[in-house]
């Protein structure tokens, strides 16, 4: 599973990222965010893990922006107002 991701990551070339394995009730859900996606920032940081993720959106109470990519290679990128 390691190598796979590692194969995403150089697929999509980068050398950061959180693949998303499952999703919950919450803000990311209400914004479309699916299983496979992969989040590469949020508010402006790059992310490395599901914990950077909690801890750069202070458990998503404080999302601004989030960038990353689609199963597919597309790549999204969402901003709010404060």
């Amino acid at each position: 599973m390691a190598d796979n991701r590692r194969n995403e990551k150089k697929d999509f070339e980068v050398d950061y990222g959180v693949k998303v394995t499952a999703i919950s009730e919450g803000r990311f859900k209400d914004i479309g965010i699916k299983k496979g996606y992969v989040i590469l920032s949020v508010n402006g940081k790059k992310v490395k893990s599901a914990a950077e993720v909690r801890q750069f959106t202070n458990n998503e109470s404080s999302l601004k922006s989030i960038t990353g990519v689609q199963p597919d290679g597309m790549i999204f990128n969402y901003s709010f107002g404060n």
